[in-house]
């Protein structure tokens, strides 16, 4: 069956066309509306705890310096039983 030839089907496709302008035409009187967005004061306070933990360095050179020169010298001695309850999760139980 060819399509194109077709009555019936031309005849869906102009009022199908003819809808889509009305449409169209309707549409192009409505009044456009801008969308807002508001931010609450907790919301801000996040961006900005957000933002200077960003800026924070990823690796704390210093620290890393006065460990490394602490372990060079044998002078650092950490606690088996404190690295024990921090792993564990009990470095704030006595």
């Amino acid at each position: 069956m060819k399509v194109s030839n077709n009555f019936n089907f031309n005849k869906v496709m102009k009022n199908y066309n003819n809808a889509t302008v009305k449409k169209t035409a309707k549409a192009s009187g409505i009044k456009k509306i801008q969308d807002k967005i508001e931010i609450s004061d907790a919301a801000r306070e996040v961006q900005i705890a957000t933002k200077a933990f960003r800026e924070l360095p990823e690796v704390r050179t210093e620290l890393v310096e006065r460990l490394k020169s602490a372990i060079k010298e044998g002078s650092y001695k950490p606690s088996p039983e404190a690295i024990a309850k921090k792993m564990l999760g009990l470095d704030d139980v006595e």
